[in-house]
């Protein structure tokens, strides 16, 4: 639905009053790569993250 439109996604989940208001869509972004790395590392599906931002987990 939003893909990786980090502002688009802010804008809607960021208000004042929103689950990510603490976020701004840098951190958005950061914190969805987070994921993805922490998922493949340790083999969880990746899900919607399979959309952000490619990481390297060197060894």
């Amino acid at each position: 639905m939003y893909g990786t439109s980090w502002t688009v996604i802010h804008e809607e989940f960021g208000r004042e009053d929103g689950p990510l208001c603490n976020r701004d869509p840098a951190q958005l972004k950061d914190k969805a790569r987070t994921e993805k790395k922490h998922r493949i590392k340790h083999g969880i599906p990746l899900g919607i993250f399979k959309k952000a931002t490619d990481v390297y987990i060197g060894t």
